[in-house]
């Protein structure tokens, strides 16, 4: 029989590192994955064509600042994607609400960029013989990303929990008063009690909000205030609750102050989320 030794060798070196593999990778296996997930762990939604949700609102504040909750629920779909100065968006249809199941009078569509989750376009539909049309449209194409009462106020996904807080400037938004503004970011992990203390808050007794069903939850807090040279200093602010497993914050509370007032104005909870295929 003819032997080829260099063959021969590699067999043999194949075959040991065959067994030290097999000895040591399942041992050591999860603990590398366990540290790669700690370090690389981050939430980003995974939005479709058909993603729904709706939201119970509670004005704990507004009247400290004289205006009142209209609609206590909205309902959110998302009802195609479209494109706008060639950036690829979702539009999020929102339908304000008296009940969970009533419908509304009232709608905006939000076109959020896929790319940086910004808003991009704002547009008001009003009900008028029994349909909807368009009465006024605002255009952002620096991105609107703010912690106005009506506003989405979406983070810069991915979060991680550990983004160090940011300053952006922002110019010429048709809807800010002020033209200019600074906007403050930052994400962290939420500790589980202060995340058991804020849903707990939304509970009523037939409609419990929703709960965290996997991983870590990411707190995030954006924070609006004018620039120095401004004579206001009004300041604007979200802390939201983002969880793997829905298409929505299970929580947010945003303040606004008013005069001398500073507390929460209104808080929001997750109550119901699905995916329709019409």
């Amino acid at each position: 029989m003819t032997r080829w030794p260099g063959r021969d060798r590699r067999c043999e070196v194949t075959a040991v590192l065959s067994r030290l593999l097999a000895k040591y990778v399942p041992a050591v296996l999860p603990l590398a994955l366990g540290i790669l997930s700690v370090h690389c762990a981050s939430y980003t939604p995974r939005w479709r064509v058909g993603d729904w949700w709706v939201t119970r609102s509670s004005d704990c504040g507004l009247d400290k600042v004289g205006w009142r909750l209209g609609y206590p629920y909205r309902r959110y779909d998302i009802t195609r994607m479209a494109t706008i100065d060639g950036q690829r968006c979702y539009v999020v249809q929102i339908e304000y609400r008296h009940g969970s199941m009533e419908p509304g009078d009232t709608r905006e569509e939000h076109y959020v960029s896929a790319v940086d989750w910004a808003v991009l376009r704002q547009v008001t539909l009003m009900k008028d013989c029994g349909e909807f049309g368009p009465v006024l449209t605002w255009n952002f194409p620096h991105g609107r990303r703010w912690p106005g009462e009506l506003d989405l106020c979406l983070p810069w996904f991915p979060v991680d929990g550990n983004r160090t807080t940011e300053t952006l400037s922002f110019q010429n938004d048709p809807i800010d008063l002020y033209g200019r503004r600074y906007l403050y970011v930052q994400d962290t992990r939420a500790e589980s009690s202060s995340v058991v203390r804020c849903l707990e808050a939304g509970d009523a007794p037939a409609e419990p909000v929703l709960r965290p069903s996997q991983g870590i939850v990411y707190s995030c807090r954006l924070e609006a205030e004018a620039p120095p040279d401004s004579a206001t200093e009004e300041r604007e602010s979200s802390v939201q609750l983002w969880c793997a497993g829905y298409p929505w914050r299970l929580y947010d509370e945003r303040r606004f102050p008013y005069s001398g007032y500073e507390g929460i104005v209104l808080r929001s909870w997750l109550i119901a989320c699905g995916h329709s295929d019409k």
